[in-house]
């Protein structure tokens, strides 16, 4: 498959850009190389690193002591979440979280949101990238405002690019994607007759790509996974319970030893399961004439792989309406380590999300620390909805409020 057609292009400066969102809109020997850096990357700071575990630690008190605030009042965590999470992965990219408050966060997070929901696979722009901009030449109000967030962002990532070349190299520091990327520029220059594709259009749209999807999956997740807990009181009981035995009232474990805790990582897995948040995955195009399941696709053609039905199907999954954190338990109640078939939530194939165990160590820490200080419950007798929901980039569930009771 060729690259997802809605990652083809961005928006600069009010006209179509040739600009790319770095590996995630190339394909071929350029998306094997720039993949191959982002995966590195992410894997040496992030998962290779218990600094930046703690950061990620640090970052979920500051979410904790923002939702004791509110006294357990109907309450609707997107906001605050949204800067939480995306600070994670703008250390990694910038080196530095940006505070609440910083101009530069409400760049950032307009940027994602932007581009989020103009590249949803219900959105024609999904397929015709240069229609954002068409839109909003035609003075379309929400359009426009969603292009110049869109423009904004990618403006900023570029000054923040520039601010660091304008550090002697040698001070460049490998933990920061950024000045990792800007050493392999370098590196690259002083070779001779090697094809490479590092260079600072890649850096920035690889830093954005990072950016947007780093922060939005964890946070859309994050928003379900607290709507279950809500909806399957028992559930919560359960994650709890093990939680305390495990962990006590202030106990913390590392990424690392989450086997400790099967129930509470099997209702994450499950949670990922019960609600998709990327159903029918990004666009991709077929770079030559194929079959899929004895169907001809022409080259060129779209393709979008249906994940939501293959966490539905009751050929694999038993029930598949139920929420069921069992699934994931083998019959000893322990966790189940092999990956499933039937289980996709980071995509499918050689384009699976590259940062897929960082959103998984940041959904580990947020979760297990949210169940061992608050009980989460629906403002009435009746669940919250969870039926419906609101299509992006990610599936995410519909605004409404929940209440955070901190725990005796």
């Amino acid at each position: 498959m060729h690259q997802p057609v809605s990652l083809k292009t961005t928006v600069q400066k009010g006209k179509r850009s040739e600009i790319k969102f770095g590996f995630a809109g190339h394909n071929g020997a350029e998306w094997i190389e720039q993949r191959r850096f982002a995966m590195k990357t992410l894997k040496d700071i992030g998962i290779g690193r218990i600094a930046w575990e703690s950061k990620v630690e640090t970052e979920v008190e500051d979410f904790v002591l923002l939702l004791e605030q509110q006294g357990g009042k109907p309450y609707d965590v997107y906001n605050i979440l949204s800067t939480s999470v995306s600070n994670n992965i703008t250390s990694i990219i910038l080196g530095k979280p940006l505070l609440r408050g910083d101009p530069r966060r409400a760049i950032v997070d307009g940027g994602i949101e932007g581009a989020i929901m103009s590249f949803g696979s219900n959105n024609l722009a999904s397929f015709f990238p240069f229609l954002m901009q068409f839109l909003a030449k035609l003075g379309l109000t929400s359009q426009a405002k969603t292009f110049k967030k869109v423009s904004d962002f990618h403006e900023f990532i570029k000054s923040e690019m520039e601010r660091r070349k304008s550090i002697p190299s040698d001070e460049w520091n490998e933990e920061i994607f950024i000045d990792g990327y800007l050493k392999e520029i370098q590196k690259t220059k002083e070779k001779t007759g090697v094809k490479t594709w590092f260079n600072e259009n890649n850096l920035t749209g690889s830093s954005q790509a990072l950016l947007i999807g780093g922060s939005d999956t964890s946070r859309t997740f994050l928003c379900w996974i607290f709507l279950a807990m809500a909806i399957y009181p028992d559930v919560q009981k359960k994650v709890q319970k093990e939680i305390e035995a495990v962990l006590g009232k202030d106990g913390k474990l590392k990424w690392s030893e989450r086997a400790k805790i099967p129930y509470t990582y099997g209702t994450i897995l499950e949670t990922h399961r019960w609600r998709t948040i990327t159903p029918v995955g990004v666009p991709h195009c077929a770079s030559q004439d194929t079959k899929i399941g004895g169907y001809d696709v022409p080259k060129g053609s779209g393709v979008l792989p249906n994940i939501y039905a293959l966490h539905n199907d009751p050929k694999y999954w038993k029930d598949p309406e139920r929420f069921m954190p069992e699934r994931f338990l083998d019959k000893n109640g322990c966790l189940i380590m092999t990956r499933l078939d039937s289980f996709a939530p980071f995509s499918l194939g050689r384009r699976i999300c590259p940062g897929e165990m960082v959103a998984m160590m940041e959904i580990f820490h947020y979760f297990t620390v949210i169940m061992q200080r608050f009980d989460i419950r629906p403002l009435s007798d009746s669940p919250p909805n969870a039926d419906e929901g609101i299509n992006g980039a990610t599936f995410q569930p519909i605004p409404q409020k929940l209440r955070y009771i901190p725990r005796a």
